[in-house]
């Protein structure tokens, strides 16, 4: 059973995730207009959408269309002291437990651009886990002292776990590790384009500016081609001198532990997520006295019926996020 944690005792990254983070102004960008805040942050979301129906004024239509923008954010991460608690979740094994140290969070997800500019787009609750292993006490009520016995070493590539339930019927396991505090600044990799596979699809949608309001499919393509960019962007004027970074993900780890992802029925038949993957930093302008700044760059792969034919699709968000309590 769960019980109240001391965070002193969860891993580094946890301890500096737990408040409230939102988008904040937190430079200028090289034209010279404010980045990070409600007005232009540096966010991007790249989701396709099965549709049979032509769109307006789109010529060879592929048999879908895209639902790309910026947008804003609120993560609320084991911000009420009175419920939502760091929690301790032993897991017995006979001898020794495994003792995930959980932080539960809530996020909302707000468009910043478009039609539908300020309306709430994505919900999501969930929990990080810090998994270890240690000494097990003896009876039901942790009264008769500890099991001497020799413990497991929990594997250094499953460390970290991510629970995520999304109200689109979606619930994800994600598996992953963390790295120690490092100094300077981390180097972002370019994702690749997140084109449909096999490549039998037309990627037109992807390529082309579209911010009509009756047909606001792609605003950015720099940005849909190039889906980390954001977050480069973010590291270049914010130049922080510290850094700590962790990682989960669905695909098998090196002792072929792998996450699991579950579906209700609809989305199994139409448009099902297959994978996910997950990068996060967190920044500082302060030679690691605090961890001010949160990136993120998270790819979701879902398999939808295109004209027949079943393709994997990469649903793509990044974002940079400031601390606000």
């Amino acid at each position: 059973m769960p019980y109240p944690g001391d965070i002193s005792e969860f891993a580094d990254f946890q301890q500096y995730l737990i408040g409230t983070w939102v988008n904040k102004e937190f430079g200028t960008d090289a034209s010279g207009d404010a980045v990070g805040g409600q007005d232009n942050p540096l966010s991007y979301n790249i989701m396709p959408l099965p549709q049979v129906t032509q769109q307006p004024d789109q010529e060879g239509y592929p048999g879908y269309i895209l639902k790309n923008f910026k947008y804003t954010e609120t993560l609320q991460i084991n911000d009420d002291k009175e419920v939502a608690i760091p929690a301790l979740a032993p897991n017995r094994g006979g001898r020794f437990n495994q003792d995930p140290r959980a932080l539960f969070y809530e996020q909302q997800v707000k468009f910043a651009e478009g039609p539908a500019d300020g309306n709430v787009v994505h919900v999501e609750n969930g929990s990080w886990l810090y998994l270890r292993s240690d000494e097990q006490e003896i009876g039901p009520y942790n009264k008769g002292g500890e099991v001497h016995g020799r413990i497991k070493e929990q594997p250094p590539e499953l460390t970290v776990a991510k629970q995520i339930s999304v109200p689109h019927g979606n619930s994800v396991l994600a598996y992953g590790s963390f790295d120690d505090r490092k100094d300077g600044a981390p180097e972002i990799e370019q994702a690749d384009a997140p084109y449909p596979k096999p490549d039998y699809l037309s990627v037109e949608p992807y390529d082309t500016k579209r911010t009509d309001s009756d047909n606001y499919q792609n605003p950015h393509p720099e940005f849909t081609n190039f889906p980390n960019k954001p977050l480069k962007l973010a590291v270049n004027i914010l130049d922080p001198d510290a850094y700590i970074h962790w990682r989960v993900s669905t695909d098998p780890l090196d002792n072929d532990e792998e996450g699991v992802i579950t579906n209700i029925p609809f989305q199994e038949r139409l448009a099902d997520v297959t994978e996910y993957d997950a990068d996060y930093w967190l920044l500082s302008t302060d030679d690691g006295k605090n961890f001010d700044y949160l990136a993120y760059t998270q790819t979701m792969c879902m398999e939808m019926i295109v004209n027949g034919r079943t393709y994997e699709f990469p649903h793509v968000t990044c974002n940079v996020i400031t601390r606000d309590k």
